[in-house]
């Protein structure tokens, strides 16, 4: 509606992610200019909004460590994430297209396992491109 385009003239962008809402700048998100929350937002005629927000259909407390994340926070510590974790947010920051890398050693993360198949990760997180579908997006960004 108007009051949402209001909204993003003044450089405020809210987001409705798995019913949680966030509230963020027009300059936060454009700090990753190739990102899909940067490309959702610029193309917002053809983006699903609800009540003004941008809707998203994904984890919303995972959501919350990528803006923070974005935002320049030290996400690992300031959420305490263990390395199963942090392969999570890596995985959900390559999501959204942004380029910070969370997981520091990769050698790590392998010798835990994190990753492999057969743990129903893909069911719980959903699969790289569901979110962005109904948008017009493609699996490739």
């Amino acid at each position: 509606g108007s009051n949402s385009r209001k909204m993003i003239a003044q450089g405020i962008i809210n987001f409705n992610v798995g019913g949680q809402h966030f509230t963020t700048t027009l300059s936060t998100i454009g700090k990753f200019p190739n990102s899909n929350l940067h490309k959702l937002v610029n193309d917002r005629y053809n983006s699903l909004q609800i009540e003004g927000a941008f809707f998203i259909d994904r984890d919303g407390k995972l959501f919350e460590m990528v803006i923070n994340a974005i935002r320049g926070y030290d996400v690992v510590s300031m959420y305490g994430l263990n390395s199963q974790m942090q392969m999570v947010l890596q995985r959900e920051l390559e999501y959204y297209g942004v380029a910070i890398e969370v997981v520091k050693n990769e050698e790590v993360c392998r010798n835990n396992g994190v990753g492999a198949r057969g743990n129903n990760e893909e069911d719980t997180y959903g699969s790289s491109g569901d979110m962005f579908g109904f948008f017009g997006f493609s699996d490739s960004f």
